[in-house]
């Protein structure tokens, strides 16, 4: 069995990094069910709270914990404290790396290539070429500084993987001489189908994820508010900060037919979820972005919910689903999808949450274990 070292800046159970950390951690027990030597080297830092060895171990009990305290920024700190883990690069077989833009995995990526380890970067939109530059207007002098240590840590790479096609078009060229592979974003989970709820006394509407500008959520709000009818609400499932933020907070307040759920519980999402009748990812009405994948979207198409979401996203590929709901990333049809939504019957949406718990069993590990088993022996995983 080989020895494989997963690295990421998003520990599993930490609090307040979204689909990251929940990728990271079924990556983690997916490889640990292919080896039994499986480790994690990760901050002990969240957002909210810290994370402990312990709390990892209680939902991934086969990995080996390696936790470093980060210093200045809890999201992107890199710490004194990995210098003592960075023997397991070295002596590791395999090293898996989640994202590529923070210091430790920029760190990570550098010694494995140095010691001509295999390593793999999976991308998580990172290296998509329109969030980079996003990052650039964000923070123009670090990113600068930053950028040359990137392209060194990951053109050393064995493959770059990404979610699928979406995702692969839009990598920076910096990156497009790496072979890449696409796995899918999965889950290791399953769960049984969620009879519907009826949607004639007004639709539910969710949405899950950062307050921030690349999510699309204040445009969103604002054509709602105008497109949906007297009964109808839309539940907000998340957190975020500064201007933006504050924006959204001072719609959401103005309609009370708008209810701001905040930051929940990883586990009380998929209630949340089945309570709605159909989750959104208007991700690009705010700002030229596109979304790698969307777990959310998963998540949801899992427990036997629809989806309606913006173009030029990885779900693109399953437009021919009655369960997923494309629109175009303007104001214009992000209103006439609401309003067709308003339309549908009973009998309709029922077939479309049908369809979603069938498509959502794509998304299993059970999909994803072959492709990794396959990258893991060193072959080519079939796309």
């Amino acid at each position: 069995m080989k020895n494989i070292l997963t690295v990421s800046t998003y520990s599993p159970t930490s609090q307040g990094f979204g689909g990251i950390t929940r990728s990271v951690t079924a990556y983690l027990s997916v490889l640990s069910s292919i080896s039994n030597r499986t480790s994690y080297l990760g901050p002990n830092g969240s957002l909210r709270g810290h994370v402990t060895t312990a709390e990892i171990n209680k939902i991934l009990p086969n990995v080996d914990v390696y936790l470093y305290t980060p210093v200045l920024h809890k999201k992107w700190g890199i710490g004194p404290g990995i210098l003592r883990h960075l023997g397991k690069i070295v002596f590791a077989d395999l090293i898996f790396i989640h994202g590529a833009r923070t210091m430790p995995t920029i760190l990570s990526g550098i010694v494995a290539r140095l010691f001509r380890k295999r390593y793999l970067v999976v991308a998580h939109a990172g290296l998509d070429h329109q969030r980079m530059k996003r990052t650039f207007r964000k923070r123009p002098v670090t990113f600068a500084l930053l950028e040359f240590f990137v392209r060194v840590s990951v053109n050393g790479a064995e493959r770059i993987i990404v979610s699928g096609g979406a995702e692969e078009e839009t990598l920076h060229p910096a990156f497009r001489k790496i072979p890449v592979v696409r796995v899918e974003n999965f889950f290791d989970l399953s769960v049984p189908f969620a009879e519907p709820s009826d949607i004639r006394i007004g639709r539910r509407y969710i949405f899950v994820g950062r307050i921030e500008s690349d999510k699309g959520i204040l445009t969103f709000i604002r054509v709602w508010k105008a497109a949906a009818g007297p009964d109808d609400r839309l539940f907000v499932v998340g957190s975020g900060s500064g201007q933006y933020a504050e924006r959204v907070f001072r719609e959401l307040k103005a309609d009370d037919r708008i209810i701001y759920v905040g930051e929940v519980e990883g586990e009380k999402i998929p209630g949340l979820m089945t309570e709605a009748h159909v989750l959104v990812l208007p991700t690009g009405l705010d700002d030229p972005v596109t979304e790698n994948f969307g777990n959310v979207v998963a998540e949801t198409l899992i427990n036997s919910r629809p989806a309606m979401v913006t173009s030029g996203m990885h779900w693109d590929e399953y437009s021919d689903s009655r369960a997923v709901m494309i629109f175009k990333p303007n104001a214009e049809a992000a209103s006439q999808m609401i309003k067709n939504f308003s339309k549908l019957d009973q009998d309709t949406y029922n077939e479309m949450c049908a369809a979603a718990h069938k498509l959502g069993k794509r998304f299993s590990s059970d999909h994803a274990r072959q492709k990794l088993q396959a990258i893991v022996d060193g072959e080519t995983p079939i796309s």
